[in-house]
């Protein structure tokens, strides 16, 4: 048994650096996205090094493990104390539906409950196309985009116009992004739609959007900027840190909590990762972020006000 715990005490140390590398390889990038599950695995095991009666070095080796995640971790874990806001706002219902759901109903029936103001779509397919055609009383300014990958279908659904509307292809003309406006409060709001590529087969593809969304920013640099959707990473992972840092965007989760959004099939929530996000940049701000119930998806959707 001492070198069973011996064995998961040096794994859970090398899987606790996985975050710091600068250069995004697989075998460090996987790791790095479990952060939280790191963090219990090493308190678990020192437990259980306890019980057994190991003695020695082990408890330094899972001490530092656990400090090493709660590193990671704390910028979320931290309780903010936000000032109340007010002004115009607006509600953005983020959702990857998961190619494999064949049921609109449960999305339907949360579209009607939290009455967003634009609804953002991954992985769209034919039983939600009707479901969009429906909602079009509602809902009259839509983007609504297959792709030859169903994975990557992608929709924009707004009660108000979609300004300056263009679909962008960052890394593959395989994986559409929507990129729009809109006004609020008499303020521009640019808005970016985007599910990023499976980093465990297109690692390479995921990292190249993130930089090509950094580009972009850098060129255009929209004075309010909002960035959403399943962007396959979590906060942790250097790629994604890397991203935000050049675009200067905050995470809605920092202060808030982990939220994790997927897998919905873990059962589990401490076993859920956050790779679905909410990110926001320039004057522009976000409140009220909270995750939404399961509509049938392994993710869970993403429900949040913002301002300007």
């Amino acid at each position: 048994m001492t070198v069973l715990i011996w064995a998961g005490a040096v794994f859970l140390l090398l899987a606790s650096l996985a975050p710091l590398p600068p250069k995004s390889v697989l075998h460090h990038d996987l790791p790095s996205h479990f952060v939280l599950q790191w963090a219990i695995g090493a308190a678990v095991l020192m437990v259980a090094a306890l019980m057994f009666h190991v003695h020695g070095k082990i408890y330094l080796v899972l001490f530092a493990s656990y400090l090493l995640c709660i590193y990671q971790l704390f910028p979320f874990l931290a309780t903010r104390k936000a000032a109340p806001k007010e002004g115009p706002s607006l509600k953005i219902l983020q959702t990857n539906i998961w190619k494999n759901n064949g049921d609109a109903t449960a999305l339907a029936k949360l579209i009607r409950d939290e009455n967003p103001d634009i609804i953002a779509v991954d992985e769209v397919h034919a039983p939600f196309e009707a479901l969009f055609e429906e909602l079009k009383s509602i809902y009259p300014h839509q983007h609504v985009r297959l792709s030859t990958r169903p994975s990557f279908g992608i929709a924009v659904l707004s009660k108000t116009p979609l300004e300056n509307l263009s679909e962008k292809y960052l890394a593959t003309p395989e994986i559409p992004s929507i990129f729009f406006r809109t006004q609020l409060g008499g303020k521009t709001l640019d808005i970016v739609a985007l599910h990023a590529a499976n980093p465990l087969r297109e690692l390479g593809l995921r990292d190249k959007e993130f930089e090509a969304l950094a580009a972009w920013r850098a060129e255009e640099n929209p004075p309010n900027l909002i960035v959403t959707g399943d962007l396959n990473a979590t906060p942790y992972c250097r790629a994604f840190k890397k991203m935000t840092q050049a675009m200067n965007l905050t995470d809605a989760r920092r202060g808030r909590g982990l939220l994790g959004s997927w897998p919905t099939y873990a059962r589990l929530p401490f076993l859920y990762i956050p790779i679905d996000h909410a990110l926001a940049g320039g004057g522009a701000s976000i409140d009220d972020f909270k995750l939404g119930p399961n509509v049938g998806s392994d993710h869970l959707p993403l429900i949040f006000t913002v301002r300007c």
